[in-house]
């Protein structure tokens, strides 16, 4: 059947008398609203994993003139089941957020690769490959 069809009943805690939520539902809820971060200027969403991403779509904040990859903080403990991102140290970073380029790509990296691979952060968490891929309009058009 896939995963893409398989319920999620601890969400259905938000709505204990209503249906269970489908895998589906979920990634439509986070699409749906990240819509919102094109500002109505158009764009692809590109979303690729198969794992749950548990935020609201529409703080997501995306560069006008390139394509990004959308990260999330996750514990190292975590990270070694997963993708982890190493982002640039140089970027545009404030309290709500961080634009900056992509230095590497770990996949299920062990504590030794995030060590040598400079991916874990100052707070002891890394960045989660969410496989969440924007384009913006803007970008290629010359």
């Amino acid at each position: 059947m896939g995963k893409v069809f398989l319920p999620l009943p601890y969400l259905a805690a938000d709505n204990p008398d209503g249906p269970v939520p489908l895998f589906f539902d979920r990634i439509l809820a986070i699409s749906s609203s990240a819509r919102q971060a094109f500002k109505n200027k158009g764009g692809i969403l590109i979303m690729t994993r198969d794992f749950l991403p548990c935020f609201d779509g529409s703080t997501m904040i995306l560069p006008d003139d390139s394509g990004c990859i959308i990260t999330g903080p996750i514990t190292l403990d975590i990270a070694a089941n997963h993708g982890v991102v190493v982002a640039s140290s140089d970027g545009i970073t404030n309290d709500d957020y961080s634009i900056c380029l992509v230095e590497n790509l770990l996949q299920k990296p062990t504590l030794t690769e995030l060590t040598e691979g400079h991916a874990i952060l100052h707070d002891r968490r890394t960045l989660l490959d969410t496989g969440i891929i924007n384009s913006s309009k803007r970008q290629g058009m010359g």
